[in-house]
């Protein structure tokens, strides 16, 4: 009876605090006592099922108390652990961090050639930064470091080492499929005004044909498809004979797209997703690298998985399915099949009381389940 009421005690002061900082405190009081760290874990992870039970049978409860409860656990199941790697001379440079479970598990990891590595992780927990540690680790193989955006390319030269190679994946498109493009058609994929110029007048307004003309031409631009269908069509009641019109019709710009002489005639010049689509199709070999670190892979399309898919060596693909910017991905890197799965869930970059408000909004937008990010 005396063992159930200290039990019984721990769980209503646990259920009772307001932040994981108030559970910390309580463990380090419980730690000058005859309990064991067993014990104290296992109370905790029966209150969060629990918890997480009463929350499947819509029994309302504040989700503050299970995430506090999961951050807990987590921080006493991954403690940070100083880095096992040698010495190199960049890292002299660098200030020592100590690493937690997660990341050493990522830097223990060997690559090898035909491995698809995916590292997840939502904003602030450190995924660029693993990416050069992993590098920094393997001093002796050439790594091809590739985003889509510029800015974090930037920062990939300023901080990574200097076996790794800055890219971003329009650069590389450029520098293999562009030469001819017009330096002033990287816009708007056959901008709408354009367009309705010269397409025919059918059941709809040129405008409205313009609009799904455009469409098809970038979800065909988006995708690992070789050829334009009607599976590339927007969504919405479109007649059968509309259909294959408008299949048609961006079949012929991209045609025209496809000559890379920004045809003034047609004022149809190429776009950025255009030029995307050239390069895989052109199926490139990125060659002279033993391993591809992809970052920010959410905002990677179909297209460009594809080509880095088809390569030899082992490849590394960074990102969060959350924080997609580019309206073609879908969920184009969870569909990808992968060898190997890290995930990286604690952020850095703000504290408990963010996590937890970001975490109950994706519980309540997006249905995921447990404590989705760590502060």
């Amino acid at each position: 009876p005396q063992a159930e009421a200290m039990w019984a005690t721990f769980a209503g002061m646990v259920l009772c605090s307001r932040s994981v900082g108030d559970i910390q405190g309580l463990l380090e009081r419980l730690r000058t006592a005859s309990l064991s760290l067993l014990e104290v874990t296992e109370r905790l992870h029966c209150m969060a099922m629990v918890l997480l039970a009463m929350r499947d049978r819509d029994i309302p409860i504040p989700s503050r108390i299970r995430y506090n409860i999961s951050h807990c656990l987590y921080l006493m199941e991954n403690p940070l652990v100083e880095p096992l790697e040698e010495e190199t001379p960049h890292s002299r440079c660098l200030p020592q961090v100590r690493l937690s479970q997660e990341q050493q598990r990522i830097l223990s990891h060997q690559l090898q050639p035909g491995q698809v590595v995916k590292i997840l992780g939502m904003a602030g927990t450190g995924k660029t930064w693993i990416l050069g540690k992993y590098a920094e680790k393997f001093p002796e193989l050439k790594f091809l470091y590739v985003t889509s955006h510029e800015a974090e390319a930037e920062k990939g030269k300023r901080e990574f080492p200097g076996n790794v190679t800055w890219k971003t994946f329009h650069g590389l498109a450029l520098g293999n499929v562009g030469r001819g493009c017009h330096p002033g058609g990287h816009q708007a994929l056959s901008e709408l005004s354009q367009l309705s110029q010269f397409l025919p007048w059918h059941s709809h307004s040129r405008w409205d044909r313009a609009r799904r003309v455009a469409q098809t031409l970038r979800s065909f631009c988006c995708s690992r498809d070789r050829e334009i269908g009607e599976w590339h069509l927007p969504e919405g009641g479109i007649d059968p004979q509309e259909r294959r019109l408008i299949v048609a019709e961006a079949q012929e710009i991209w045609h025209n797209l496809e000559q890379l002489d920004g045809n003034m005639e047609r004022r149809s010049w190429m776009s950025w997703d255009g030029i995307l689509k050239l390069w895989q199709l052109s199926r490139p070999r990125l060659e002279g690298y033993e391993a591809i670190l992809v970052d920010e892979a959410q905002d990677c399309t179909p297209a460009v998985l594809d080509v880095l898919l088809a390569q030899e060596c082992g490849i590394i693909l960074a990102g969060d399915p959350h924080q997609r910017i580019h309206p073609g991905t879908g969920n184009a890197l969870s569909a990808v099949s992968h060898t190997h799965l890290f995930h990286l869930s604690q952020s850095f970059r703000f504290g408990s009381d963010v996590a937890a408000a970001a975490s109950a909004l994706l519980e309540l937008g997006k249905g995921l389940r447990g404590p989705a990010l760590l502060g």
